[in-house]
């Protein structure tokens, strides 16, 4: 059991030193793929980093397994002669202090910071579990349609609940089998529906891209690698590209980005009015918001700094260097011998197990000891002499150092420093803009305009203004607390009381009965064959009595009524029947019916 525990942690120490080349080759390949990618998206630049923080876990894992496999068998001292184990002996003598020593002390404090690690993780997966269970509320009805709505915008399929907590002072998503959204409470009453949707579908779109699950796996990285720079400069770059690939989404479905910027900037200050003691722990970089609402609203720059990217490369080349420095080496890799010195309380005799046995040899004329790679364990403590690293690991710095040159042949080339020049000229020309008389001019208006609104909000008049209107609301505050209108609701409560009991009533139901009754016999009336057999003679007559009024006979004598009627006799006719039904009319006493 003490032999297995020594293997683990000599196989765990070896893994946390190689990890930190290993992270530093996997960063300068992430680096120049970034460098290299023109107009790479967000969504891009997240895998990339979130991948490459995989391939330095699985690169870990896999040298832990490696040294472990690898770990030294015991022989026994029995079977050497007296010269094999004098040149052993020797060789513990001469090599003196080595890297392996330093392995305790690097296991023991990689232990510590793990556990320190597994408690911030617990302590932060019990405050997101109090977080779904205590504080909860439901949102406005009108904020369930603008979430259903920007579901279907953003094609969610998947069942994702949404509630208001006072808990928290940001828009959170939790959950992957079965996420909800959590908003603030305090921004129920005071964000515009426009806003609310926009932050919605930010939300969402996390879901959609299944962050919480990535972001899982990436805090079970850390934790496990938390002694790796690059594993936390991945992080931030993780976390930021996440951000912008959200964004991403949100602007195809706005109507204008300015609107979605607008509300990042309106949510940041209601934060900030409400805990402005904690506004930079909250948001970890104070100009993180400023650029992510330049690149919502196409103000970034149109060319890529690369400064910083290659002083990161630059150091992770340091790093291998160092590391390369300070793990020893030798010509020729040295087979590992472990000695366990054991004293049997029936016997002193000195016992090494061994797979190997091996044969003993005549003495023979002492010779200089070869150096071997030696590893000897005696009471529990662990003395190694590694001369060289692995033969893989050679080639993989040699290839290293071989695209380093290449990559500084590249940034000495002509091209290169034809592109860094027309950058510098491209960023002069962008510079020289910026402190141009034009965008003075425009910064100089748009000054002026907020000082005149500033102006106007300050007036006299917008104050009467609102004093009117604070004056009309408490009139109106007045009347629906006064008696009167209470009185009056109290009245209509009463009123539909009555009403409510009425259409509960006996009488009520009667005639209800009554009504239905005499509609089924009128349904049945109207669909009897007598009524249908009516109907039908009607449609007949009034077919017949059309074909008359169409046929010639009825359209002659219709041109002869109008002939009759034209004429002068029957004018003169009808002119004195007028005459004479007026002077009837006025001797009976009609004149005025």
């Amino acid at each position: 059991m003490e032999n297995l525990t020594i293997s683990i942690g000599n196989a765990l120490g070896w893994s946390i030193l190689h990890s930190i080349w290993q992270a530093a080759i996997w960063y300068i390949i992430y680096s120049i793929y970034t460098l290299s990618q023109s107009n790479i998206s967000a969504k891009a630049k997240h895998n990339a980093a979130l991948g490459t923080q995989v391939s330095i876990f699985v690169s870990f894992i896999a040298t832990f397994i490696y040294f472990y496999q690898n770990a030294t068998q015991f022989i026994d001292l029995r079977t050497l002669n007296p010269e094999d184990l004098k040149n052993i002996m020797a060789n513990i003598q001469q090599d003196g202090f080595k890297l392996e020593s330093l392995l305790p002390y690097v296991v023991a404090g990689y232990v510590f910071g793990f556990i320190v690690q597994i408690v911030l993780l617990t302590n932060s997966l019990i405050q997101l579990k109090r977080l779904k269970f205590k504080g909860l509320d439901s949102v406005p009805e009108k904020w369930t349609n603008l979430y259903y709505q920007a579901k279907k915008k953003l094609e969610v399929r998947q069942s994702v609940g949404i509630y208001l907590s006072n808990k928290i002072s940001v828009p959170i998503t939790l959950g992957h089998l079965r996420p909800f959204i959590l908003f603030p409470i305090a921004y129920a009453n005071k964000m515009e529906l426009a806003q609310v949707e926009a932050i919605l579908m930010h939300e969402l779109a996390h879901v959609k891209r299944q962050d919480y699950l990535f972001n899982l796996l990436k805090v079970g990285i850390e934790t496990v690698l938390f002694f790796n720079p690059f594993i936390w400069a991945l992080s931030k770059v993780v976390e930021r590209e996440r951000e912008h690939a959200c964004d991403d989404m949100v602007v195809q479905h706005v109507s204008t980005p300015i609107s979605y910027a607008q509300a990042l900037v309106e949510l940041e200050e209601l934060r900030m009015s409400m805990n402005p003691h904690l506004t930079l722990a909250a948001t970890g970089n104070k100009n993180h918001l400023l650029n992510r609402i330049k690149r919502i609203t196409k103000m970034e720059t149109n060319y890529k700094n690369v400064r910083p990217q290659l002083l990161a490369v630059l150091l992770s080349g340091l790093a291998i260097l160092t590391l390369a420095l300070i793990i020893p080496t030798n010509e020729a890799q040295a087979e590992e011998i472990k000695v366990d010195w054991n004293w049997t309380d029936h016997s002193n005799e000195l016992i090494i197990d061994t797979v190997k046995p091996l044969t003993p040899q005549p003495a023979q004329k002492p010779v200089t000891p070869a150096k071997v790679k030696s590893e000897l364990v005696y009471k529990g403590n662990v003395i190694t002499d590694t001369n060289e690293l692995p033969v893989d690991v050679r080639n993989t710095i040699r290839s290293v150092q071989a695209q380093g040159k290449k990559i500084q042949e590249y940034y000495n080339s002509p091209e290169w420093k034809a592109q860094v020049k027309n950058i510098e000229e491209q960023s002069k020309k962008v510079s020289a803009y910026f402190e141009g008389p034009e965008w003075k001019q425009q910064m100089a208006k748009i000054e002026k305009e907020s000082a005149k609104l500033k102006e106007h909000f300050n007036s006299p008049e917008w104050k009467k203004q609102m004093a009117n209107i604070e004056k009309e609301s408490s009139k109106v505050n007045e009347y629906f607390n006064s008696p009167e209108w209470k009185k009056q609701m109290e009245n209509i409560g009463k009123e539909s009381a009555k009403v409510s009991k009425y259409f509960e009533s006996e009488d009520w139901k009667r005639q209800m009965a009554n009504i239905e009754k005499e509609s089924s016999k009128l349904k049945e009336h109207f669909e009897s064959p007598e009524w249908k057999a009516q109907m039908q003679k009607i449609q007949e007559d009034g077919k017949k009595i059309q074909e008359y009024f169409n046929s010639p006979e009825w359209k002659e004598k219709t041109k002869q009524w109008k002939e009759l009627e034209d004429s002068e006799e029957f004018k003169e006719i009808n002119k004195k029947y007028q005459k004479e039904l007026n002077e009837l009319k006025a001797k009976k006493g009609l004149s005025k019916i």
